[in-house]
């Protein structure tokens, strides 16, 4: 009589996820020859081992104010049984050797890279534990800094009264690939928490603080596949991060502009409006070109002013840049405004500007205006990976 292997339990298979996850950062990992592996000392595990294995745990890597920007981090989101993690590269801009130190709880590992350092995940520890990872380039001593605290998934964005826990006294995370945010940026966001019972969302990892949300996306055909999958997941998932009370707008830019059927000017975050919103972009299909204006320009137009806009593309801007940005939010849209103002009459302005967060989704050709545009507006500028992180 032939017996049968029977797949293992969920809380078996977790286990398994979380060694897997482990090991890899305990030896060195095979990487590119531009982005060579960190070599990690085969030493303890980066986190007390908890009495089950952790599950339905998330962080947000906050970086310290002070980072150097010649330490550039490249940021990947991976997900890991129902655990929400980040992979990470860490490049000098010399090209030098890197050393670093990676903490979580009691544990720290030491981390050495020719220029790079690459750590795929950072494997889950349980609820509240509180990591850190330290980078220094041994030649410049240029150094850089983030740290976050695992969180029950979805909690961070959800925190009410400000700053969640694991933002240590700031409200907008920081730019991923350059310096930290600038105490301006925490000014603002902070100001944007305290104007009617301001909320917080997260996409790509940026914090913003506020009650209502723009979202000004990329659909030209560079877009397609895996970039627009991971663009509209994160969508996604701030949509649902935001309170009933709270207020989002978004609109997608190519050639021309696209936006939800019905939405003509701030929609209410309720869940049927989310869920109508979510459906809606479920049969979108990325063309045509990169022509963003437009887009800022209907935003600016609506009968108030935005607490924060996320601004993400994946190419190039032809005839598009930060000084045209700050014209179309000095003009507030003109007679677009004022059509605005007919289906909200409601105006509550203050003498504020909207934080302007800045992504880049795989290309960076337009890095230097997306980080020109985030720091005039007191926001923060990031560059991502549509690619999930290999484990």
């Amino acid at each position: 009589m032939s017996s049968q292997m029977q797949p293992p339990a969920p809380q078996q298979q977790q286990q398994r996820q979380s060694q897997l996850a482990t090991r890899e950062l305990s030896a060195s990992s095979p990487s590119s020859s531009a982005t060579p592996a960190v070599s990690i000392a085969p030493a303890e595990a980066l986190h007390s081992a908890p009495s089950a294995p952790p599950a339905n745990v998330a962080i947000d890597p906050v970086p310290d104010a002070s980072n150097d920007p010649s330490l550039v981090f490249e940021w990947k989101p991976t997900q890991l049984g129902s655990n929400q993690s980040w992979g990470f590269t860490v490049t000098s801009g010399d090209g030098g050797a890197l050393s670093g130190v990676l903490e979580q709880g009691t544990y720290r590992k030491s981390l050495q890279g020719d220029g790079a350092l690459n750590v795929p995940i950072i494997p889950p520890a349980s609820n509240g534990t509180s990591g850190s990872l330290s980078v220094t380039n041994d030649a410049t001593g240029a150094s850089a800094r983030y740290s976050w605290v695992w969180q029950p998934v979805g909690a961070m964005a959800r925190v009410s009264g400000g700053v969640s826990k694991s933002a240590s006294g700031k409200a907008n995370t920081a730019d991923r690939t350059q310096a930290g945010t600038s105490v301006a940026s925490k000014a603002k966001q902070q100001q944007a928490g305290q104007r009617r019972g301001g909320c917080q969302t997260t996409f790509f990892g940026q914090v913003a603080t506020g009650r209502r949300f723009a979202f000004i996306l990329d659909r030209s055909g560079s877009m397609a596949g895996q970039r627009w999958h991971t663009c509209t997941q994160q969508l996604i998932a701030a949509l649902n991060a935001l309170s009933a009370d709270a207020e989002f707008f978004v609109v997608l830019f190519s050639s021309g502009t696209m936006e939800p059927p019905g939405q003509r000017d701030w929609t209410e975050a309720s869940a049927n409006n989310i869920a109508a919103a979510i459906k809606w972009l479920s049969n979108i299909h990325p063309d045509g070109g990169t022509e963003p204006a437009p887009a800022f320009k209907r935003v600016f137009s609506l009968s108030n002013k935005a607490d924060a806009i996320y601004f993400l593309t994946d190419g190039e801007l032809f005839g598009f840049n930060a000084a045209a940005c700050k014209r179309l939010g000095a003009s507030g849209g003109g007679l677009f405004k004022s059509i605005g103002k007919m289906f909200s009459p409601r105006s509550d302005q203050d003498d504020w500007d909207p934080v302007i967060n800045t992504i880049s989704l795989d290309d960076n050709a337009s890095a230097r205006e997306l980080r020109k545009m985030a720091e005039d507006s007191g926001g923060t500028y990031v560059h991502m990976s549509s690619s999930p992180a290999t484990d």
